[in-house]
């Protein structure tokens, strides 16, 4: 009786914490690929390691800037300078300003402006909200793959699209402020 009662509460409590950690309102229309709580928490421990330390994890050779923090970022002499890559986004009608790194340097070089914004700061790595996911949705027109969440900061929140294969963030963005 004692291992009945005890299987049945870690089965309830697994499920609350399984729950918990894949709560997310996918607005419909919009085609979203969950992916294992453990690589989340794994990409959560890279983009953790990557702001707290000197390293690079994260950086690939490509990584597309979108169009909200492009429009912050290209104001940034050092970023600006970044040559090739210029892409846009239709959003709502309108043709948004992006970039695409073309190069593992370039690549880092907007990693650092983010780690310079956050570190230091208290911050949250969090799933998308229903509007912040309508926003990526928009923008990137096509399926969604985990793991994807936002980086919070009191000043800024930065959508992080992660490769699952790599490890390698391979879109960064403003998300809209609410």
């Amino acid at each position: 009786m004692k291992f009945k009662c005890c299987l049945l509460t870690f089965l309830i409590t697994t499920i609350s914490l399984a729950q918990a950690t894949q709560t997310l309102k996918v607005p419909k229309g919009i085609v979203y690929h969950f992916c294992d709580s453990a690589i989340i928490e794994k990409a959560k421990q890279v983009i953790k390691a990557d702001i707290d330390g000197t390293g690079y994890a994260l950086s690939g050779s490509k990584l597309t800037i979108g169009p909200l923090l492009w429009k912050r970022f290209d104001g940034i002499k050092t970023l600006h300078a970044i040559e090739g890559g210029n892409t846009s986004f239709q959003v709502d009608g309108k043709e948004l300003r992006g970039k695409i790194t073309q190069n593992l340097a370039n690549s880092q070089k907007v990693w650092d402006e983010v780690r310079k914004e956050v570190k230091g700061k208290k911050y949250t790595l969090r799933k998308l909200s229903p509007d912040e996911l309508r926003y990526f949705w928009s923008v990137i027109a096509a399926e969604i793959e985990e793991p994807l969440l936002i980086l919070e900061t009191d000043s800024h929140s930065y959508i992080l699209n992660i490769a699952k294969a790599d490890m390698k963030l391979n879109w960064i963005d403003e998300a809209l402020q609410h």
